[in-house]
């Protein structure tokens, strides 16, 4: 490839979208969230890896394609036309700043894709933020307003923690490309820190328990368009910013990684308690995705105990972040298809076989994680001792007991009314399917042995089913007892609650006890005042002082004295 051409082109993926913000071009094309992509895809058709550096640009950035950033840009290309054919018709204004919002939140999304170094990830992944806050409140209603609210709070948290993170990045290495700063922290005398940091923000980003408010939020409150977008935009890059930040396969930190692996299993208890008691199809698949990352979650916290399982995770990471992004996206564009299905009372067996087929996808996103992870090497051996992780097979039952959880919601919960036709919500829904079920069958072709990695999870999944179709059968009949749901955001409504008395003390504070205070005290340095015997002798200095003469010796006294200070 000509140097010149490479550069254009690799400058164009984030760059045209970016160009086309401006409103005098795009009114002369009909389709520029279409045409915006079309760098992106003529990249995608050229085999051959290609990589620039630009020192001249945001203090030195690099921007480059190879099969891992291949993958990923093409799983975003998929999405993102499926969005927009997805996202309902809107008014002139709130069309024209919804096009804008996309256009964006895509610049960021595939700049982050292709940059090769920290601050070219970090710009453009905050860039995608802020735009993916706009695409939540644009023409939304007041839940989506409060969604938009918790999510642009934990992102200005989150970009805070990881621009100090790359501040501390800067002080151990010139160059900040991915590879020589996991080299510089792993020679660093103090990683924790920076780690620390690293996992903070990045959990913001990616909404890990503890941190997930404003997922659940967003998957309730926002239009199918953009929730289409949350498993492979922000949960997404989060991930993949997680697999490229962190000293994978470098450095071993037991304690580091053993804590993270804790937080990974309380994630997919607390999910999957969480998840069950939904009443709406999308808020459950949040906690469907909390439950999956925290596996993931768990498994980096392994690479960083186990430098060999790290190196592994590196190397294939970003096929279950693919798996991830379009295994959400197609379930919600299930959802919304059963709605329009179900409103017409025509929910024919084929539909039924693939709603199951989605469900299965979702049941099995543990075993796609440990087909990446199970390397031939001392495969039978790798997870015997690597803590929480070991556990890994029952987390198939939490997403065996959310997948049925998800079935029997399907068709009892209207969605979202779309105003797209049912064969190109289908055509969505069967293009995203065979995506997820693609990359799952190369996760089995990647491990040595598939079949133990079948036969570890045969148990917890009986179980699950066993569990499920019982609970099914008492509802149907009946016989199961009334359980309170937990509202999407859980946690943070008990937060928003308190913060809610807290900011109403404040407020009866500053308007009730503050001023009483100030009445109060001016009151006494009145009284001091008035009662003050020598008000006469300070009035008569006053005078004094006012007198021409008196002023000007003053001041030639004050000169002297700098005069003199001075030499």
């Amino acid at each position: 490839m000509n140097t010149t051409l490479g550069i254009l082109l690799l400058l164009s993926v984030p760059g045209l979208p970016l160009l086309l913000l401006l409103p005098t071009l795009r009114a002369r094309l009909s389709r520029p969230c279409h045409l915006a992509l079309l760098p992106a895809v003529i990249l995608l058709t050229l085999t051959l890896d290609y990589s620039i550096e630009l020192p001249w640009l945001l203090f030195g950035t690099g921007l480059g394609i190879d099969g891992e950033s291949r993958l990923l840009i093409a799983m975003s290309v998929v999405l993102w036309i499926a969005a927009t054919f997805l996202q309902a018709p809107a008014g002139e204004v709130d069309g024209c700043r919804q096009t804008s919002f996309f256009l964006l939140t895509m610049a960021g999304n595939l700049g982050a894709i292709l940059a090769t170094g920290m601050v070219g990830f970090f710009t453009f992944s905050t860039l995608m933020g802020y735009g993916f806050y706009g695409l939540l409140v644009n023409g939304g209603d007041a839940a989506a307003r409060r969604t938009g609210r918790v999510y642009l709070g934990f992102l200005i948290l989150a970009d805070l923690a990881l621009f100090e993170a790359l501040l501390i990045a800067a002080t151990t290495s010139r160059d900040l490309g991915f590879g020589v700063v996991r080299y510089a922290i792993e020679q660093s005398a103090t990683p924790g820190f920076y780690l620390s940091l690293v996992l903070a923000g990045l959990a913001l980003k990616a909404a890990i328990w503890p941190l997930h408010f404003w997922l659940p939020l967003a998957f309730r409150s926002a239009r199918p368009a953009v929730v289409l977008l949350l498993g492979g935009v922000p949960v997404a890059i989060g991930l993949l910013r997680m697999v490229r930040w962190l000293p994978l396969g470098a450095l071993a930190l037991p304690g580091v990684g053993e804590g993270i692996q804790w937080v990974g299993l309380a994630a997919a208890i607390y999910g999957t308690v969480a998840g069950l008691r939904q009443s709406h199809p999308r808020a459950l698949l949040a906690y469907a995705g909390i439950v999956v990352t925290g596996l993931f979650v768990a498994t980096l916290g392994s690479g960083l105990e186990w430098p060999v399982i790290g190196a592994t995770i590196k190397e294939t990471g970003h096929l279950f972040i693919l798996y991830l992004g379009f295994m959400l996206a197609a379930l919600v564009s299930a959802s919304v298809i059963a709605d329009k299905v179900t409103a017409r009372r025509a929910l024919h067996s084929l539909l039924l076989v693939a709603h199951v087929a989605g469900a299965l996808l979702l049941m099995l996103a543990p075993v796609i994680i440990f087909f990446l992870i199970r390397v031939p090497a001392g495969s039978d051996l790798l997870f015997a001792d690597s803590g929480v992780v070991a556990l890994w097979p029952w987390w198939t039952l939490c997403t065996t007991l959310l997948a049925l959880r998800w079935l029997y919601l399907l068709p009892h919960h209207q969605q979202e009314a779309v105003s797209v036709p049912t064969p190109v919500i289908a055509v969505i829904w069967g293009v995203l399917l065979a995506a997820t079920a693609a990359i799952g069958l190369l996760a089995a072709l990647w491990c040595d042995d598939p079949m133990g990695v079948v036969v570890d999870v045969w148990r917890p999944v009986v179980l699950g089913l066993l569990i499920g179709s019982s609970v099914w059968w008492m509802a149907a009949k009946g016989a199961l007892p009334v359980i309170p749901a937990i509202p999407p955001g859980d946690l943070w409504l008990i937060i928003a609650r308190w913060l809610s008395r807290v900011d109403h003390w404040m407020m009866s504070v500053g308007h009730q006890v503050l001023p009483r205070w100030r009445a109060a005290g001016l009151a006494v340095a009145g009284h001091l005042l008035q009662v003050c015997k020598w008000q006469k002798a300070l009035d008569a200095g006053e005078r004094l002082l006012q007198r021409w003469s008196i002023a000007v010796t003053l001041l030639l006294l004050l000169g002297a004295a700098i005069v003199l200070l001075g030499t």
